[in-house]
């Protein structure tokens, strides 16, 4: 992965004003990108889609974007799917519970994507508290 062009995506984004969709789908971005492409999406917080899925993240991807999710009250779909956020030691799940509650700030979600993710029973029973708002 070119973290340079994960910094150069991420100022386009932080300068982008009416961007409502990014897909970043099959994109290898790893936690790191993720990282360094949520520091950009702070500042422009105003998607109503965000595309994911395949792109090897883990829980410590999740909790990377979870930096810039506080801020995301439009977004509307999430998709996360074909990620690896297995929540088997405590720490991953320490890492999910704050992606789950960032997540909780987002009061327009409609759709979260989560499959084939190996969520386990443990990454469910973090989840489900932190989405009681949009029922």
């Amino acid at each position: 992965t070119d973290y340079g062009g994960c910094d150069a995506l991420a100022e386009w984004i932080s300068e982008s004003t009416c961007l409502a969709c990014l897909n970043l789908s099959d994109t290898d971005l790893r936690d790191t990108g993720c990282l360094r492409v949520s520091r950009g999406m702070k500042d422009a917080p105003h998607f109503e889609e965000l595309r994911l899925s395949k792109n090897r993240l883990t829980t410590q991807g999740l909790y990377n974007l979870s930096l810039a999710l506080r801020e995301f009250s439009f977004l509307r779909i999430l998709d996360l799917s074909d990620n690896n956020l297995e929540c088997l030691t405590e720490e991953s799940q320490k890492l999910f519970e704050t992606f789950t509650k960032a997540l909780s700030h987002c009061v327009g979600l409609e759709q979260l994507h989560l499959q084939r993710c190996a969520l386990g029973d443990a990454g469910a029973t973090i989840l489900a508290p932190n989405m009681q708002h949009l029922s």
